[in-house]
């Protein structure tokens, strides 16, 4: 299945998360997620659809710091769910935050990847 102009691969993913996160871009953030998808934000209570994973990368926004992203290890099926492994830290903000995730991913109709459950705490 050929890629749209511009959407990231699996691969890519973690990049275009940094680029987005570092810019600023909430609405560009929330592009990379399926409507339904689980953002564990935190551990009582995981951030579910889009409105609630809006409002917890707001927060992690809101540190004012720009996140880092190393991409370890990639796992992909051949149709169309990937789980990729990554380590990140978030820095020069409020707070400095540091850990490694684990993120399931679907490849969308038209080629894009999706997130479908973002575990930054894995």
């Amino acid at each position: 299945m050929a890629e749209p102009v511009n959407a990231p691969g699996v691969r890519d993913i973690h990049q275009k998360f940094e680029s987005l996160f570092n810019a600023g871009d909430l609405d560009g953030l929330l592009g990379l997620y399926e409507p339904n998808a689980i953002l564990n934000a935190s551990a009582e209570a995981p951030a579910r659809g889009t409105q609630a994973i809006r409002a917890a990368l707001q927060g992690f926004l809101g540190t004012g710091g720009k996140i880092s992203l190393k991409t370890i290890a990639v796992f992909e099926t051949s149709d169309g769910i990937a789980l990729i492994h990554g380590e990140w830290t978030v820095s020069g903000g409020s707070t400095d935050l540091a850990g490694k995730s684990a993120e399931v991913l679907r490849r969308q109709a038209d080629g894009r990847w999706l997130y479908v459950i973002d575990n930054p705490s894995a």
